[in-house]
């Protein structure tokens, strides 16, 4: 099929440049001189035509699908004729001359000027009529299919662009949306009246809610791939006030590792909905630190270890060796890798990092230069039901792997923290501030590594976290629990997290402890608020809030720095250096000790916990049994 349809063309170029070259003559001679000139010239044409010919076809013009022809096309097209052009001029003419003489010498230049000019006509308007014949028969078949008519949904675009462009065409060809574009929303007041598409600009985002009444439209569609959370929380609202549903197109990414359409288009998330636009930093630093070196990532089968090890295979490492617990969750991440980026060399290590000699097996065996240690247990909650769990893993793990780095040629280590570990009132901020804590003695027996920590809000889409549970709980139709609306939380993108891990490795000085700097913190009723409307409900009519109080443990008030530790720029924006005080470092090695101690005697909890507490500065620890009277929930908001 495509051979017959490129003889076609062949045939039709054929015929394009021979009729070109008959109006060129005419064009450029009065009727009574151009038969005249055509007989005595006539036969130079042949040359011509070979040469074009052959330069349409090097140029692969027989191998397009002209249904989707754009700019390459044209420009493939233009240069293919502009070579028959010059060639004529240059090669064909004086060879012609040196055989036929005087003839060949008189042949008027300005026919070649001409004939370029409508080969061209002729053949693009021919190519690019087959787009236009495509598009109008898709177009005609999608409104005679019933879908495309009155029982579609009429449809604006916000944001005039490229993606909008892409936006429109899709409407326009794809009869299963059932969505009839009405018009564009831009605020470049340069647009407006303009047509992209056929498909007007009719103003901007200030008068989206009257554009919305006045043309009946029930869906917009947010192009805007790059823009900030303000800009579209701003858009959301208009839309949520008119009672229209919303949909915002994939990001710069998305777009390219898929073929984009509308059916890819997503609703859109609380993550484009944190109060403040998303913060992007340069990888520069990162890319010149870890481009062929081993890098070793605990923790490497969870949302933010996973995270790492793809931003991470961006840079081309020279091996990535991922550990982690699970073996299925580690072999996920391992094909997703291999898949994507087939040429970092990945290796895979199952353990536990309570279990020394085995991170000692793997660290010998490897000898990362980079580590990045993700490993912990994470839930308020059940940790304060299990504390031996806690401090075995989030703070003896922690040791076991920076220690093992240091002895095995380790040159960075970089602890994941959190902010829970400020002032901490609960288990597992106490375990991960005395993990911060062991890593700043680490730091001064081992000048030679740089060992840093960098503390994290609430991780928006990371496993456990407040929207995946919110988001099951709506699914399943049951209110949804919310400790204290009151309640307020910093919170980050995993891709936010991953940009301030990299970035701060790529700074840091040895004992350096890094923030991201988030804004204000987020009011728990107004995220929750947020997703319930964006989801196309109505909180009170559709679903409910369940507030069942604090939980031991929690906290009605996150924070990123303590009383004692000073804050400052960074060399990178956005990322805020933490100054914490000298080290105690006689009394974490007796603090650790006694932990130590309390583990293998199996201590009971309540004088765990009072052990914790003692080498913990700040740490108010609630009584075992509270924690005990206590169930561990699963499906709760923190």
């Amino acid at each position: 099929m495509s051979r017959l349809r490129s003889r076609h063309l062949v045939v039709f170029d054929v015929a394009s440049i021979l009729i070109a070259y008959l109006l060129a003559f005419l064009m450029r001679f009065d009727t009574d001189y151009f038969w005249d000139q055509l007989r005595q010239y006539g036969l130079f044409v042949v040359p011509m035509l070979m040469v074009t010919i052959f330069a349409l076809e090097r140029f692969g013009l027989y191998r397009r699908v002209w249904r989707y022809a754009s700019t390459p096309e044209m420009v493939g097209l233009v240069a293919a004729v502009t070579l028959g052009s010059v060639a004529t001029a240059l090669a064909i003419v004086p060879s012609l001359a040196s055989v036929i003489g005087d003839v060949a010498r008189g042949f008027p230049r300005a026919i070649i000027a001409i004939d370029w000019f409508v080969t061209i006509g002729l053949i693009g308007g021919g190519r690019f009529s087959l787009r236009v014949l495509g598009e109008a028969e898709t177009i005609r078949r999608k409104e005679s299919d019933g879908r495309g008519g009155d029982e579609s949904v009429r449809a604006l675009v916000v944001g005039a662009g490229d993606a909008g462009a892409l936006v429109a065409r899709e409407l326009q060809t794809n009869p299963a949306l059932r969505l009839r574009l009405i018009g564009f929303i831009d605020d470049d007041v340069r647009k407006h009246g303009l047509l992209i598409r056929g498909v007007p600009v009719l103003g901007g985002t200030d008068a989206l809610a009257e554009l919305v009444r006045d043309h009946v439209v029930g869906e917009v569609i947010i192009a805007m791939p790059a823009a900030g959370g303000i800009a579209i929380r701003r858009i959301r609202d208009i839309c949520r006030a008119a009672g229209i549903s919303s949909k915002t197109v994939p990001g710069v990414y998305e777009l390219i590792a898929a073929n984009a359409s509308l059916k890819q288009f997503r609703d859109v998330t609380i993550s484009d909905l944190l109060r403040r636009d998303q913060i992007e930093l340069p990888f520069d630093r990162p890319r010149s630190l870890i481009h062929g070196k081993t890098i070793a990532v605990t923790g490497a089968g969870g949302s933010i270890g996973g995270e790492l090890c793809r931003q991470i295979a961006t840079f081309t490492p020279g091996l990535l060796v991922l550990i982690g617990h699970g073996e299925f969750s580690l072999l996920s991440i391992q094909t997703e890798l291999r898949r994507h980026w087939p040429a970092v060399a990945t290796a895979l290590v199952v353990l536990d990092v309570k279990d020394e000699p085995a991170v000692d097996r793997a660290f010998a065996r490897f000898r990362p230069e980079i580590v990045f240690h993700t490993a912990a247990h994470k839930h308020v909650v059940l940790m304060e039901a299990n504390p031996h769990e806690a401090v075995a893993v989030n703070v003896f793990g922690t040791l076991q792997i920076a220690q093992a780095a240091a002895r095995n040629g380790g040159r960075r280590v970089v602890l994941i923290s959190t902010d829970k570990a400020v002032r901490p009132p609960n288990v597992y901020g106490a375990t991960k501030r005395l993990a911060e804590m062991a890593i700043q003695v680490e730091a001064v027996r081992h000048p030679e590594v740089v060992f840093a920590t960098v503390r994290f809000g609430n991780v928006l889409g990371s496993r456990g976290s407040v929207v995946p549970i919110l988001q099951d709980q709506m699914a399943r139709g049951e209110p949804l629990t919310v400790t204290d609306p009151s309640a307020t939380r910093f919170f980050m993108t995993i891709p936010e997290a991953v940009q301030l891990v990299l970035q701060a490795t790529a700074i840091a000085e040895s004992s350096d402890l890094f923030v991201l700097d988030m804004g204000e913190p987020v009011v728990l009723g107004d995220l929750v608020r947020d997703l319930v409307e964006l989801s196309g409900l109505k909180l009170g009519r559709d679903i409910d809030i369940e507030v069942t109080g604090l939980r031991p443990g929690e906290k009605l008030h996150e924070e990123l720095v303590s009383a004692d530790e000073t804050t400052s720029a960074s060399e990178v924006p956005k990322l805020i250096r933490v100054r914490r005080g000298p080290v105690d470092e006689l009394g974490i090695h007796r603090g650790l000790a006694a932990l130590s101690a309390a583990l293998s005697a199996q201590t009971d909890e309540r004088d765990l916990r009072l052990i914790l507490q003692s080498v913990v500065p700040g740490a108010t620890l609630i009584s075992i049994e509270s924690a005990s009277h206590s169930d561990v929930p699963t499906d709760r908001v923190v």
